[in-house]
């Protein structure tokens, strides 16, 4: 709790916050200008094991009132393209842990995505900002043991706006506002607008199912089915 975390340089992991196998709460905290090979601001990590006598527990994560800006990756550790994760947020929860996001920041992050947000537990976004990140605004999905369910995440009073694109070294552009997969999206008094490729997209390139949503009453660039819903410029 009211930590300023800033200009740190890392080879591994985040060079701001890296959190592996631990329930975790961020609240009133300000993480800038922090530069790692793969991740920049924060990473989280809590994964399953396979192991029959390893007992998983569920380790909730709770991000709060933070503002996450101005986190990058280097450049030539990845030869000018961008890396494979998030430089803003990486949330990568698969022990069934649940994720709380409210009241955050989140922008001007330079990577794949300003948030990454992989889960395998209930997981909530509300009060938040994601604008003017390198990439996608938010990545979402579930993935491993979790493959054939449709997880649930709930997403209230959220603004995606003015992420641009970067391409890959395969040529893909990485440019939408919300890219998610497998999951099943409640979106409600939401903005998304302004970015490259797409308002939303629902599929990845690695055998994942689209997602299924639930958006009422919110802008959509593009517009979006669902009651309330419109189409202007916010």
């Amino acid at each position: 709790k009211y930590l300023e975390v800033y200009n740190n340089i890392s080879s591994e992991g985040a060079a701001g916050i890296t959190v592996i196998g631990s329930e975790i709460i961020i609240d009133h905290s300000i993480v800038y200008s922090n530069q790692g090979n793969t991740h920049g601001g924060i990473l989280i990590y809590n994964e399953t094991d396979d192991d029959p006598n390893y007992e998983n527990i569920p380790k909730d994560i709770i991000i709060t009132n933070s503002d996450i800006y101005d986190n990058t990756y280097d450049q030539a550790y990845w030869y000018g393209y961008p890396p494979e994760f998030a430089t803003g947020i990486a949330i990568q929860s698969f022990d069934g842990g649940n994720v709380t996001i409210d009241n955050i920041k989140l922008f001007n992050n330079n990577g794949l995505a300003g948030m990454e947000l992989g889960v395998a537990g209930y997981s909530t976004v509300t009060n938040s900002l994601f604008a003017n990140n390198i990439g996608h605004g938010i990545i979402m999905y579930t993935y491993y043991d979790y493959y054939v369910q449709r997880l649930s995440i709930e997403m209230t009073n959220v603004t995606i706006a003015d992420n641009h694109s970067i391409e890959d070294y395969y040529g893909y552009n990485w440019g939408a506002g919300l890219l998610c997969a497998n999951l099943s999206v409640s979106m409600i008094n939401s903005i998304i607008s302004n970015h490259h490729t797409s308002s939303i997209l629902t599929d990845l390139e690695f055998g994942y199912d689209g997602c299924e949503f639930n958006i009422t009453y919110s802008n959509i660039e593009g517009g979006f089915e669902g009651e309330g819903n419109i189409d202007t410029d916010p």
